[in-house]
């Protein structure tokens, strides 16, 4: 009814930035080529040979969203039970959490046993401060054993271990799907919460732990292959990172068009086919392919459409709606720099920007305004420097290359260039649709 599609379109506008979008287009070659790494992994006799792949790409990439894709392509953890004849078990869980041994042990028995395998949960806030306010500090034991999973636990050996004991799984037959999204928050090996036995042994296909065959999927920002090596996965192979940037224009209009077609949003006599090729055309081009930011007008559209109330007569101005859409990402990006903490940095990435005519900035160039410009030491140079890279400001315009840079998305270069001046950043936006505009005029 009305009332529910009026719900479930403010649900769409209000969706986290972070939450599983309801339409998901493109990224299949990811996916089947996971699907490919699985299948070997379970074929072969070598647990060793199984395979560790990284997705990473800056904010706003779409990496949780294909990482919700994955759970559902493959079967999600509570049905795991029921595709056991796939002989695949998938686990999805955030790499902030993998310095809790007990609690990855806790969710990869449910994941086998399709239920709370009678795992006794005891809230302790005094515990939530030791472990740096990570959930609610709780502690795991098994009603049915004498030893808790925390007692259990002491070594990655011993985690997985306490997996077969405690479920039925047919380990020569089994492959685990292991999808860590937010790899970038994965603790070092020393930090002040111990050794993390996890993450230290995931990369040598386990044959240490009984040769289970577990296939980890990392998701993270641009420099996650990085980070996990310096938290003890050096053995990722040569081929193991998988870029994930923009939508191609036909993604695009792919997803804008299956938005409008939405059928839990009841637009069937809102849109024409002609609305939808025009709007599609116009999003792909305004968002320039940046799946964070199609959403955004998406968005926006779709407040619009509940702001006058749905009906064959309304009109809908389009002008407005991208004019919020570039408010939004004007907020957007002077969020990311703002959590970013780039301090001066910031203002040496800006300098660069504006000597730039094709968005690519030199690590020379950014070190020489930072030291003769902004005083900034070789030592605190280099630390900002990978603290832009790791916020996803920059990243490498060329791969393994440590020496020239580029801004992830265009509009985020052209925002720099203009340093905060919100009326020429925008005029800039509807330059470059105006600009396009015979794309969609003339459909």
């Amino acid at each position: 009814g009305d009332e529910e599609a009026r719900a479930n379109l403010l649900s769409y506008i209000n969706i986290r930035d972070r939450g599983a979008p309801p339409i998901f287009v493109g990224r299949e070659e990811i996916i089947q080529r996971l699907a490919k790494d699985v299948a070997e992994c379970r074929s072969n006799t070598q647990g060793s040979t199984c395979f560790t792949r990284v997705i990473q790409g800056a904010p706003g990439a779409g990496k949780t969203s294909l990482i919700e894709k994955l759970k559902e392509r493959f079967g999600s953890p509570t049905d795991a039970l029921k595709r056991f004849h796939d002989a695949v078990v998938v686990l999805s869980i955030s790499g902030g959490m993998f310095f809790r041994e007990a609690f990855v042990a806790n969710k990869l028995i449910e994941a086998c046993i399709g239920k709370d395998f009678d795992v006794q949960v005891e809230k302790n806030a005094s515990k939530s401060a030791q472990a740096g306010g990570f959930g609610l500090g709780a502690s795991y034991r098994r009603a049915t054993k004498e030893r808790s999973l925390e007692q259990q636990i002491q070594s990655a050996g011993e985690l997985w271990n306490s997996v077969i004991d405690n479920t039925s799984v047919n380990k020569d037959d089994t492959v685990f799907l292991l999808l860590i999204d937010e790899a970038q928050s994965i603790r070092g090996v020393a930090s002040e919460h111990g050794e993390n036995h996890i993450v230290m042994n995931l990369h040598e296909g386990l044959d240490a732990v009984r040769g289970l065959k577990i296939v980890p999927v990392f998701a993270g920002l641009s420099d996650t292959e990085s980070v996990l090596a310096e938290r003890g996965i050096s053995r990722l192979p040569g081929d193991a990172s998988i870029q994930i940037g923009s939508f191609t224009r036909d993604e695009t209009e792919e997803l804008v068009g299956e938005w409008m077609r939405y059928k839990a949003f009841d637009f069937e006599e809102l849109f024409s086919r002609a609305d939808i090729d025009r709007v599609s055309k116009m999003i792909a081009v305004a968002s320039e392919g940046w799946p964070r930011h199609a959403t955004t007008y998406l968005r926006e559209l779709g407040r619009s459409i509940l702001e006058q109330g749905v009906g064959v007569d309304m009109q809908i101005d389009l002008d407005e709606v991208f004019e919020r859409g570039h408010d939004d990402r004007l907020r957007y990006y002077d969020d990311r720099l703002r959590v970013a903490k780039l301090g001066k940095y910031r203002r040496v990435i800006r300098d660069a920007a504006q000597q730039s005519a094709d968005g690519i900035v030199e690590l020379e160039v950014l070190t020489e305004i930072a030291e003769s410009e902004y005083g900034l030491s070789e030592e605190k140079c280099e630390d900002l420097h990978e603290k832009a890279i790791h916020a996803g400001i920059l990243e490498p315009a060329v791969r393994n290359n440590d020496e020239r840079f580029k801004f992830p998305i265009p509009s985020f270069f052209s925002y720099m260039q203009y340093a905060g001046d919100e009326m020429a950043f925008k005029a800039k936006m509807r330059e470059h649709m105006d600009a396009e505009s015979h794309r969609w005029s003339t459909s």
